[in-house]
């Protein structure tokens, strides 16, 4: 079946055996050359590093948990010399009666190489467990790849790890599992080993000290950061969340929505409670919009309830009425059209957090406006409050302090260099002036750290914050959406869609092997049309090269809007002969359509690409996100 001389391979040529002689699965999508063979489901890169440190170990009691066509479990096996007993588990739920013969294929392999007890269990690994009396000093778990299935097989396999054990987790960095990456990185330390090579992908090994540990689950305040239950009670966790607001525990109850968020609960108790999380950490604007929203999911609320939510909005209302209005102005930050929403969402974040409300304005210095004094955000998207730029001319203090209301409208005021340019996000909390004016991108990421811990924010993630800012805020124009829709019902409607963004023009000035990273589109495009031939390809492209090269290598399954495409390597925006809302709106219609796609493939460090990521729940299996290293 292979050569036992791979077992003296250097790590080169372990990479090289994987990628092209193994065999694979898929090889498109795990980065090797053959398929058939062993059947591999491994990024070379990663798995030959696996190899050699279990190589290096001295195991004497091995147990895999899902080995699909045990290709794996064999190499696995192989690699650890001094092996005594090696099992593997698989309920063959995939592939059934050839994936059970091809196991027991490799299985025999091994017993002839191998003076162990070697076994193949076909059973889940909960009925494994539940009558296993044997211990481990290494557990691989790559069964169930959803979030609860993972948890299940890591408290199980703490029971009969050995102390001083090791679980190895596959597909940590996998963008198609995101439950194990999550489990992962809960269960992950400062001495952990990975190898990880690949969003495809990914392998984590953990030690345990103890094997007496377990994973906990219990509701209290220092494990609801960290855990969730297996079994999620909405009514449970609701009413633990209400109990530690009315104890003071401003920091669990927030954990518990986030809970409760991740589960996709919209209700009214879930806005009430968020309502009132908000009130109590003095974020009194926040408060009035989760109770609004609450209000609108009343139906069915008993009277009582309903009614002293209508007060205490009253209550909200006569604060906000007594309270000095305060407003962040976030100005065009006059990059590319995506990067300066993403510029938006991060000054959003900064208002969310200290109670003031936001107003977007986008001059003359927005690459996508008319040049006029119109504010171009309202070309392309509804307002973000009720509040307008002349409710901020009208104050008289401002922060920083180079602008005043006699500047207000003018922009690229020490922007980038000066008194008062590039400040950082910290800058701006704490402050008594009437108006904050951002005119410099502040990543999400920078100002997480700055969230305090009684934040509805602090136990989201920067995607989670992401999204929950779009949804809440960036909503396009009307006369833009219906646009998109017209497109989409005359031309793309009755037949399933990949869009494929992929960005050419001054990208490539910024990423050193963009070139490179432009010949993986094919491949991970070729996955999809593989396993949906009858795909259409919806493409959005800024290069003029890449459409003439997509439209000949995939013919009439091309689809595109007629847009503005360049053939030199700068920008269309920033090129100066384009009018700036036709292009504006070009990129906002293609992302309206890309949404509206059954399946995505995308450039990780395009601002375009990573919004149609943001602003849909894809399943994982439908969205493939490409990279690339900067200059």
């Amino acid at each position: 079946m292979i050569d036992l001389e791979i077992l003296d391979y250097s790590l080169q040529q372990l990479i090289d055996f994987i990628r092209y002689e193994a065999g694979c699965s898929s090889p498109e999508y795990f980065l090797c050359q053959a398929s058939g063979g062993l059947e591999l489901q491994q990024v070379p890169e990663e798995y030959a590093q696996l190899l050699l440190w279990l190589k290096s170990q001295h195991f004497k009691d091995y147990l895999e948990l899902g080995i699909g066509r045990g290709g794996s479990f064999l190499l696995n096996t192989l690699f650890q010399p001094e092996l005594t007993r090696a099992w593997a588990v698989d309920n063959c739920e995939y592939w059934q009666q050839s994936q059970k013969d091809d196991i027991q294929t490799k299985i025999d392999f091994i017993k002839n190489q191998k003076q162990a007890d070697i076994r193949f269990i076909n059973s889940s690994t909960d009925d494994f467990f539940a009558t296993n009396l044997n211990h481990f000093d290494c557990i691989f778990i790559d069964a169930d790849h959803s979030y609860e299935g993972v948890i299940k097989d890591y408290e199980n396999a703490l029971k009969f790890l050995k102390p001083g054990g090791y679980l190895i987790f596959h597909d940590i960095n996998s963008q198609a599992c995101p439950g194990v990456g999550k489990m992962w990185r809960e269960v992950a330390n400062k001495d952990s080993i990975t190898f990880v090579a690949s969003t495809t992908c990914g392998i984590g090994i953990v030690r345990i000290e103890d094997a007496a540990y377990s994973y906990s689950y219990t509701a209290t305040s220092d494990s609801l950061a960290t855990s969730a239950k297996p079994a999620f009670s909405m009514q449970k966790t609701m009413a633990l969340a209400f109990e530690r607001l009315n104890s003071g525990d401003l920091a669990s109850a927030n954990n518990l929505c986030h809970q409760l968020l991740t589960e996709k609960i919209d209700n009214f108790y879930m806005h009430y409670l968020l309502c009132l999380i908000a009130e109590r950490s003095g974020n009194i604007h926040s408060a009035h919009t989760h109770l609004q929203e609450a209000l609108a999911h009343g139906e069915g609320i008993p009277a009582k309830r309903f009614a002293a939510a209508g007060d205490l909005l009253n209550q909200l209302e006569k604060t906000l009425e007594g309270m000095s209005k305060k407003y962040h102005l976030i100005k065009a930050w006059g990059c590319g059209f995506f990067s300066d929403v993403y510029h938006i969402l991060g000054q959003l974040l900064i208002a969310e957090l200290t109670g003031r409300i936001p107003v977007v304005y986008w001059g003359d210095n927005s690459c996508y406006s008319d040049h006029s004094q119109a504010n171009a955000f309202e070309i392309f998207f509804q307002p973000v409050s009720s509040a307008t730029i002349s409710d901020v001319v009208n104050c008289s203090s401002f922060f920083p302090p180079k602008w005043n209301k006699r500047n207000i409208m003018h922009n690229n005021i020490n922007r980038l260099e000066g008194d008062f340019s590039r400040l950082p996000p910290n800058m701006f909390f704490e402050r008594p002036e009437e108006v904050l004016v951002s005119d410099f991108f502040n990543s999400i990421e920078s100002i997480i750290p700055l969230i305090p811990p009684g934040s509805f924010f602090a136990e989201l993630s920067e995607e989670q914050i992401c999204r929950m800012l779009l949804l809440k805020y960036i909503k396009p124009a009307t006369d833009i959406t219906h646009i998109a829709d017209r497109i989409y019902n005359e031309s793309m409607v009755n037949r399933s869609w990949l869009a494929v963004h992929i960005r050419g023009s001054d990208k490539i000035y910024e990423y050193s092997d963009l070139m490179e990273t432009h010949q993986k589109y094919h491949d991970a495009i070729k996955g999809f049309l593989y396993k949906y031939p009858n795909l259409g390809i919806f493409l959005l492209t800024d290069s003029a090269q890449l459409f003439e090269e997509y439209l000949k290598e995939y013919g009439d399954r091309i689809f595109c809007t007629t847009v503005n495409r360049t053939s030199v390597n700068v920008g269309l925006h920033l090129q100066g002969i384009h009018h700036g809302p036709t292009i504006g709106r070009e990129v906002l219609v293609d992302v309206l359509l890309a949404l509206k796609c059954d399946y995505f493939v995308g450039y990780a460090k395009s601002n375009v690409s990573v919004a149609i990521e943001h602003m849909k729940e894809w399943k994982p299996t439908d969205i493939f996100m490409l990279t690339a290293k900067p200059k």
